[in-house]
């Protein structure tokens, strides 16, 4: 069995291996960025670098995630870069496995191919989610090039401070 982070994101149950991972981080201010999709809040220092912060709720149900005191960022390691995934709440991590109808996940009719797995936690059933499919590729594109921005501005003003 696979060890996974559990979060809920409106009233469902998701989960992330664990391996993807690094830590859980207290929700603050973001920085909110221009042009940018409506799922990223903006970005917020951690561990001295500006992560992008993407709401779990608006990339998935299309609507924001309220604050209610228990939200936290999931920083994760995504196509070797850092991003954090802002979460209603973290239910826990735990090994879990796969339910006996996982060969539902393919007649589902499920266009998205970051939900890769029905996983059983006691009675509720949590949805796997693969971090490498949740951006369509025009999403990933703008993404991964306001990333790659940040950072060389990052460089920039380091190289400035020498």
């Amino acid at each position: 069995m696979e060890q996974y982070v559990i979060f809920k994101s409106h009233q469902q149950l998701f989960a992330i291996e664990i391996q993807h991972v690094v830590r859980v981080v207290e929700a603050s201010t973001f920085t909110p960025l221009p042009e940018v999709a409506d799922f990223v809040l903006g970005v917020q220092s951690i561990e001295s670098a500006m992560v992008p912060i993407i709401d779990a709720r608006k990339k998935l149900f299309h609507s924001f995630t309220a604050d209610s005191g228990q939200n936290v960022i999931l920083l994760c390691q995504w196509k070797d870069k850092s991003i954090g995934l802002y979460v209603e709440e973290i239910v826990g991590i735990q090994p879990l496995s796969e339910t006996e109808n996982q060969q539902d996940l393919a007649v589902t009719g499920l266009k998205q191919d970051y939900v890769t797995a029905f996983l059983q936690k006691e009675d509720a059933l949590v949805l796997a989610l693969d971090l490498d499919f949740l951006f369509s590729y025009e999403e990933e594109a703008a993404l991964l090039a306001g990333i790659n921005a940040y950072r060389d501005d990052d460089d920039g003003a380091n190289a400035d401070d020498e």
